[in-house]
């Protein structure tokens, strides 16, 4: 992600565009320096930090794809990942999207030195909710301290909640052998009961931000709901819920792939982020939509724009290669892994920027999906 700096203009630009803002809004440290810290001197465990600066790389994407010419039709972002979803729906501005992401992870960090004798925590666990919901059952009282955050996948959620009660349940997950990673999450307990403590101080900070209503072009289909939302107001108070209410990550999922725009539908899927972590999740999804078949081969292609121990600045060009040439074929309407329509959509996932820097395991809650409708505009630039 470092290597785009100096080298793509507008993600250039975009990035010290944010940490201007940063600095204006309060900051006390400076987003480029931070990006490009070393593994020793690194802060970006620190939710204060990976917030806003995970915020800041996603827009800057967009900034940059959108310079290119990739224009969403469809849109929608996976917890924190909203914030970025919005801004392409032109719902928030690029100030206001910093603003939010800012106080977001200032108000985690500040909770986290609160409850010192009560942190919290994240896991990942790949099985289905009710299994899930089902072992933690099995905790008797101390089950009231966990709950589950993000709905990833029919096969796979994040369990949020005190830090002792995750590892209760991850001592009856290795009894089970289901699978489970424990996240690097900074002791931050996102969507979990914890999040009620920063509530009302999280609402009161967005005072100063517009509430903005969502492009008539452009679709944005909510995780914290699941439904789709068009020309819908979108205010502090829903970014407060964002925080705090579960992610609904594989029904936007679903009803981003069944959703039209025009008459068109999804067929190709980027996964745009440090790695193609969620790429699991959604052909995990994809499935129940097209029965038992692979992504692959019903009809949706996936790709990814980083990977973990790859050049950034390569694995984009790539990507872009990938997608241009995706869509030149289908334009011709020639047949390119079962791509039977000109609909192009691409889905952006920004882990914490841990794992694309120093290769950790990371909170997977900075994800935005987007959608083209206009494979004629990535021929621009």
């Amino acid at each position: 992600m470092v290597e785009l700096l100096g080298v793509w203009p507008t993600f250039t630009k975009s990035i010290d565009r944010a940490g201007q803002l940063l600095t204006k809004i309060g900051s006390s440290w400076d987003l480029r320096t931070e990006l490009t810290k070393s593994i020793q001197t690194s802060r970006m465990e620190e939710p204060e930090i990976a917030q806003p600066l995970s915020t800041a790389i996603q827009l800057a994407l967009v900034d940059t794809l959108a310079e290119l010419g990739v224009l969403p039709s469809l849109v929608a972002g996976h917890s924190s990942g909203e914030i970025a979803a919005a801004y392409c729906a032109k719902a928030i501005s690029f100030e206001d999207a910093i603003t939010v992401a800012y106080h977001r992870g200032r108000l985690a960090s500040d909770l986290r030195k609160r409850v010192v004798d009560r942190p919290g925590s994240m896991l990942a666990v790949g099985a289905a909710p009710e299994v899930v919901d089902a072992k933690i059952s099995e905790l008797g009282d101390a089950s009231k301290r966990l709950e589950i955050a993000c709905y990833n996948s029919p096969s796979s959620v994040t369990v949020s909640g005190d830090d002792d009660a995750i590892v209760s349940l991850m001592e009856i997950l290795n009894a089970d052998e289901i699978f489970h990673r424990k996240l690097n999450t900074g002791g931050a307990a996102y969507h979990s009961h914890q999040m009620k403590m920063i509530e009302k101080e999280y609402f009161d900070s967005l005072e100063g931000i517009r509430a903005g209503v969502t492009d008539s072009s452009v679709i944005m289909v909510s995780s914290l709901t699941g439904n789709e939302i068009k020309e819908t107001l979108i205010d502090r108070a829903y970014w407060v819920q964002n925080l705090v209410s579960p992610v609904q990550f594989a029904e936007a999922t679903k009803k981003l792939c069944q959703t039209k725009s025009g008459y068109k539908r999804v067929n190709l899927i980027l996964e745009v982020g440090p790695h193609s972590q969620m790429r699991a999740p959604i052909k995990q999804t994809l499935r129940t939509l097209r029965g038992d078949r692979d992504a692959h081969r019903s009809g949706y292609n996936l790709l990814a724009t980083l990977f973990r121990r790859f050049s950034s600045f390569l694995a984009w060009l790539s990507m872009y290669s990938r997608f241009f040439w995706l869509v030149f074929f289908s334009v011709l309407h020639l047949t390119v892994q079962n791509v039977s329509s000109p609909f192009y959509y691409y889905f952006i996932t920004q882990s914490n920027v841990i794992a694309s820097i120093h290769e950790r395991d990371s909170y997977t809650n900075y994800t935005l999906y987007i959608a083209s409708e206009k494979p004629t505009t990535i021929l621009k630039g």
